[in-house]
């Protein structure tokens, strides 16, 4: 190439090659990925099967510890430097989880983080009755630092028909009862795509999902209700339309004119 262009003749050059270089190895998607993140399956980690009569699964769990505080005369509920931890579902240990004929108890343990929250122990109690079940009570125990605390949770909602299993994408439990003084703690306990069945375990598998969303969520309801209004509105307009009445009576340019007479 040196000894061409010190020639100082004009020239064309073509490079060929025998066979293509072989392309880079990649996967193909079908659909959105992210390209940072490798494909794991932790299904089987974070799925807990208790003695085949009770299964439970999640993602992950928040719990946060708040504090009531009073500033500027504002009150407001402040989570501390060291009350929140996040624990993966697999790191959750069976502790003396059992079934029996129409109650269940569900014992999990998590060693938590040893700086902030540590120790954690959740148990839920779930009865059945004739056409469903539901969760009886819920206490979660932690200790933080070096005090250990045992406090109740609202779990009302969780819920489902017999044979069926309970789902949410979020599902939130916080303290029963709050006293609101100055220093007050209460918990806040967020499971990640929670889902449990302690009863009427068939074929190995979760029954049909009863998810905490429900039939009707708000988007649905206010597109209804909107469609509702437009629906409303054209009824009125095409009624309003139909009660136009056409005249019986018209001119006839060869015939005597039409008049109308006008009382004083």
């Amino acid at each position: 190439m040196e000894k061409l262009e010190n020639s100082g003749t004009d020239f064309t050059a073509l490079f060929t090659g025998r066979e293509p270089s072989p392309p880079p190895e990649t996967k193909a998607f079908s659909g959105r990925h992210l390209l940072a993140v490798e494909e794991s399956n932790n299904e089987t980690d974070n799925f807990r099967n208790i003695s085949g009569c009770m299964f439970v699964y999640g993602s992950t769990f928040n719990l946060s510890l708040l504090q009531y505080e009073v500033v500027d005369k504002k009150e407001q509920w402040v989570i501390p430097k060291t009350g929140h931890v996040k624990i993966n579902m697999s790191e959750l240990i069976d502790e003396g989880s059992m079934c029996e004929n129409d109650t269940s108890y569900l014992q999990l343990f998590a060693v938590g983080d040893t700086d902030s929250i540590s120790n954690i122990t959740i148990m839920m109690r779930f009865n059945l009755t004739k056409y469903s079940w539901k969760t009886v009570d819920m206490t979660i125990k932690f200790k933080r630092g070096e005090n250990a605390s045992m406090m109740e949770l609202d779990a009302v909602d969780i819920n489902a028909p017999k044979g069926f299993s309970y789902h949410c994408a979020n599902t939130v439990f916080e303290t029963k009862i709050v006293n609101r003084t100055e220093g007050s703690v209460k918990a806040t306990l967020v499971f990640s795509h929670f889902q449990v069945q302690p009863f009427k375990i068939k074929n190995g598998k979760f029954g049909r999902p009863n998810d905490c969303v429900g039939f009707f969520t708000i988007p649905i309801l206010t597109g209804l209700f909107v469609s509702i209004i437009f629906t409303l509105i054209l009824v009125f307009g095409f009624s309003m339309l139909a009660s136009i009445v056409t005249q019986d009576k018209f001119d006839d340019p060869k015939g005597k004119t039409i008049s109308v007479p006008i009382g004083d």
